[in-house]
């Protein structure tokens, strides 16, 4: 049987709950007027393929890993390349155009249930409900970040006082990501061309921030931060780095300390929600959560953390059935 419709009527996060929480298997397409259609592929309820198969050559061509004009199928046949190999690169490309997706607000949707296979050997198994915490996350810091750079308006340009100084201090993806700005393109531009909106709008933030970048005189302007918001801002770009690390123990701790310097800070109580969820403190969480809904005076992202926490309230009543959690 197959489910379908616009999703604007059944948005993504619910559908990725249905077919996670009844434990489907099938292949789903979205598709999107004059875009590229994205399938994706599951077996009871885990993702175990998406279609990214050009990406992903592009990408093991770059490393050096296949022949310019050599397929993924040939080079894991021949033994020249093993699936354990590409895993972690695929898997973080699966996440990131996943997050992407679950950002779409039209298009159209058809879940096709059938016995599916993914190809060279390799499954996913990602967990729907590890995604779907993790997207919101990413899609809230997304709108937070982007009402300060304005990633449609913006044309970022490299501040003159960096141009003049003879050594500069970055890492290899500021870099990379610093060499994308030629005055011309917008910050949404360099984020499709890299390919990773997430990663890069958070670089090009974390620069402007540093004030290695500025805003073009083309563009409207952009309020520079404040001494107490730079403060901050630190605090929570640390935090972040201890999330990359699976450091949430730590993370905890510094959200803790950041609070008793900025009492009134809403982020610091939606940040601190997401540590205790990967603890496994769900009580805690949901007091950060219910805390950042009574203090934000963003109405958008009240909203979306309310519907937040409606979801997570469905995922732990389904865990504790399953007998994941106690």
């Amino acid at each position: 049987m197959a489910i379908e419709g616009p999703i604007k009527e059944l948005g993504l996060f619910e559908l990725f709950q249905l077919i996670s929480f009844a434990k489907k298997s099938g292949k789903l397409t979205i598709k999107r007027t004059g875009e590229d259609t994205h399938t994706l592929f599951f077996r009871d309820g885990l993702l175990i393929h998406m279609e990214l198969e050009d990406r992903l050559g592009d990408e093991l061509k770059k490393r050096g890993l296949l022949g310019e004009d050599e397929s993924i199928k040939d080079a894991i046949d021949s033994g020249k390349l093993k699936p354990n190999q590409i895993y972690p690169l695929f898997a973080t490309m699966v996440e990131n155009a996943v997050f992407t997706l679950l950002k779409l607000k039209d298009g159209y949707f058809t879940f096709t249930e059938e016995d599916v296979s993914s190809p060279w050997g390799m499954e996913l198994n990602l967990r729907i409900e590890n995604l779907l915490m993790e997207g919101a996350r990413r899609i809230d810091e997304i709108t937070k970040m982007s009402s300060v750079l304005e990633p449609d308006k913006c044309i970022p340009v490299i501040s003159e006082e960096i141009e003049k100084m003879n050594y500069i201090n970055l890492s290899p993806e500021e870099w990379e990501i610093l060499s994308l700005i030629d005055g011309e393109k917008t910050i949404s531009e360099i984020c499709r061309e890299r390919g990773d909106e997430f990663k890069t709008i958070k670089v090009l933030y974390g620069l402007f921030m540093a004030g290695v970048i500025k805003k073009s005189e083309v563009a409207s302007e952009i309020t520079p931060p404040t001494a107490e918001e730079e403060g901050l801002a630190r605090g929570i770009e640390l935090a972040d780095n201890l999330w990359k690390e699976a450091n949430y123990r730590e993370g905890i701790e510094l959200l803790l300390r950041l609070r008793e310097r900025f009492p009134d800070e809403p982020v610091i109580d939606y940040n601190l929600g997401f540590f205790y969820l990967r603890m496994g403190k769900w009580g805690e969480a949901l007091t950060e959560f219910s805390r950042f809904i009574s203090r934000t005076k963003d109405g958008n992202a009240k909203e979306e953390v309310r519907q937040l926490l409606d979801k997570l309230k469905e995922i732990f009543e389904h865990e504790k059935k399953e007998g994941y959690i106690g």
